[in-house]
């Protein structure tokens, strides 16, 4: 005697081990056949393949379990244990794995099958922990923040169905793009020498983070003057546009490395795209041999 499991149910047969009937090999080519465990009427079946230069094994039919295939050779009439292949707890057919049994001790989630394990487990890997708790099992709504510090962090467990939502929180991390730029060189009296520039679609912001605006003169260093600033600009084929000072020179502060939270941002509201620029903006009496740099990012 002895169990099937199809779809969960269990069948058994009872008495002598059955015997299965198998016709002799053909006279031109081998074959395989597939011997299997029908539940419908309790009895072993076997279904005959057709021979073949290259044979492949017959699929069962609906109700069956498979028990094994056997290799038929060319005029064969004796079978060797050699020709027999076990498949019992194989699938039905390929891609099918409902009829292979799974162990759910304790009974998290109520199942019986590879396929359905299967199932469980993906949808586990996309909340993040597995087992999932019997409270999780259920639609729900969860949001979460995004912090690029620390990544992605949920707030509270989210069912599997439910929905996750997401939102940024700003703090001191900066998020792409980030931009930045140094450059050096003379500014002429009255002009602007340009740090860097970047398309800025409506509703974006320029966050500067981190900027210096230092004076070159005699290999040395010097603070900025007044009237020499490190700006935020909206600049366009007709001139420039100030926005937002970043660093102001006194004459008396080394501006080597100013940092902020932002330390200066301007936000597109126009409408449409502009272009956005850090600019040294030299209203002194004389030129100015620079070193500035900025960084920062497009929010």
């Amino acid at each position: 005697g002895g169990t099937a499991i199809l779809d969960g149910t269990e069948y058994s047969f009872g008495g002598a081990s059955p015997a299965a009937t198998l016709s002799t090999g053909n006279a031109d080519h081998d074959r395989w056949d597939t011997v299997a465990f029908d539940t419908g009427t309790t009895s072993v079946v076997v279904h005959e393949g057709t021979p073949d230069a290259t044979p492949t094994a017959p699929d069962i039919q609906a109700g069956e379990v498979p028990l094994a295939v056997v290799s038929v050779s060319q005029g064969q009439t004796a079978l060797g244990s050699s020709d027999i292949h076990n498949i019992r707890g194989a699938a039905r057919t390929i891609g099918d794995a409902s009829e292979v049994p799974y162990d759910d001790s304790p009974g998290v989630y109520g199942i019986n099958n590879v396929d359905a394990a299967l199932d469980e487990l993906q949808e586990a890997a996309q909340v993040g922990s597995y087992p999932l708790p019997n409270s999780d099992l259920s639609n729900s709504t969860v949001a979460t923040t995004v912090d690029s510090d620390t990544g992605l962090g949920l707030t509270s467990s989210v069912g599997l169905g439910g929905t996750l939502t997401l939102s940024r929180s700003r703090g001191q991390s900066y998020y792409a793009p980030e931009v930045s730029a140094s450059e050096s060189g003379t500014v002429t009296s009255g002009n602007q020498g340009v740090v860097l520039t970047h398309g800025l679609a409506d509703g974006e912001t320029l966050e500067v983070y981190k900027a210096s605006l230092l004076v070159t003169a005699g290999g040395g260093v010097d603070p900025p003057p007044i009237d020499l600033h490190l700006i935020i600009a909206t600049v366009t084929s007709s001139g420039y546009s100030a926005k937002a000072p970043i660093i102001s020179g006194d004459g008396s502060t080394i501006t080597d490395d100013e940092t902020g939270n932002p330390l200066e941002s301007y936000t597109n509201s126009s409408g449409s795209g502009q272009t956005v620029a850090v600019l040294v903006n030299n209203q002194t009496t004389s030129d100015q041999d620079i070193d500035a740099s900025a960084y920062g990012q497009i929010a």
